[in-house]
C-alpha cells in the first residue's frame, strides 16, 4: 500500500532504516545530504555500505573526495570505488534511458510538430549525453582504481 502523505512515507523509511534496511539507510543518507547535514549523511551511508548497498559505497567515495562530513581521504575514496559492482550505474542514469527514448520519439515527431518540441528534443539529447559521459567516467575510474591511477578526472 502506498503512503498517503510525505510524512507517512518518511515514517516508513525511518522504520526500515531502524530495521537496518540498506536501501532505507542509503535513502536517509541522501535526504540528510540534500538538507546539508553531511555528517548525518555520512553516518547513514556508512551503515548502508556495511550492509552491502552499492550506491552507499558510491556516495561515500564522493564524501571522501570532497571532504563532506569527513576529512578528505584519497585512499578511502578509492576503497569505496573498488567495492562498486561493474558496471557502475549512478542514480542519475535513469535520465539516460528516459531521455534516449524521448529523444527518439521527439526527434521523429519534433520537426512535424513545433519549434518548441524540437527545442525539447535538443535538451533531452543534452541530458542523454551528460548521463552517458558520467557513466563512462565512473566506469573508467572504477576499473582503473585497482592500478592506483585515475583515467578521467
Amino acid at each position: 500500500m502506498l503512503p498517503k502523505s510525505d510524512e507517512e512515507a518518511n515514517k516508513n523509511t525511518m522504520k526500515r532504516a531502524v530495521a537496518n534496511d540498506p536501501v532505507a539507510l542509503s535513502s536517509m543518507g541522501t535526504k540528510r545530504y540534500e538538507e546539508g547535514d553531511y555528517v548525518g549523511a555520512f553516518e547513514y551511508c556508512t551503515k548502508a555500505a556495511e550492509l552491502g548497498d552499492a550506491m552507499a559505497h558510491y556516495d561515500l567515495s564522493h564524501f571522501y573526495q570532497e571532504g563532506l562530513g569527513v576529512e578528505k581521504d584519497e585512499k578511502m575514496r578509492l576503497y569505496h570505488l573498488e567495492r562498486l559492482p561493474l558496471p557502475v550505474i549512478p542514480r542519475l542514469d535513469i535520465n539516460w534511458y528516459v531521455s534516449a527514448v524521448l529523444c527518439v520519439l521527439f526527434c521523429v515527431a519534433g520537426p512535424c510538430c513545433s519549434v518548441a518540441l524540437g527545442a525539447l528534443c535538443w535538451q533531452l539529447l543534452w541530458v542523454f549525453f551528460e548521463s552517458l559521459i558520467l557513466t563512462i567516467k565512473l566506469l573508467c575510474n572504477a576499473v582503473t582504481t585497482k592500478y592506483g591511477r585515475q583515467v578521467i578526472a
